[in-house]
């Protein structure tokens, strides 16, 4: 039989385990949710990036008469 004094109710057990788990969910969501955005904020700078490239090319293209 469990010493109560040392570790309290079972209820109180099982809530202390509840606790714990949920804690460790949401560290893991929020490492993922971390590593979403720093995927995502790096696509975005490099098809933003690609797009600039582009329109500077071709407005290049527009002012030698190529494009004409």
């Amino acid at each position: 039989m469990l010493n109560t004094y040392q570790y309290g109710t079972k209820y109180q057990m099982i809530q202390k385990r509840l606790h714990e788990s949920s804690e460790t969910k949401t560290k893991k969501i929020g490492v993922y949710m971390r590593k979403f955005l720093y995927l995502t904020v790096w696509l975005m700078v490099a098809v933003n990036t690609g797009c600039l490239i582009y329109m500077v090319m071709w407005a290049e293209a527009l002012r030698k008469g190529w494009l004409v």
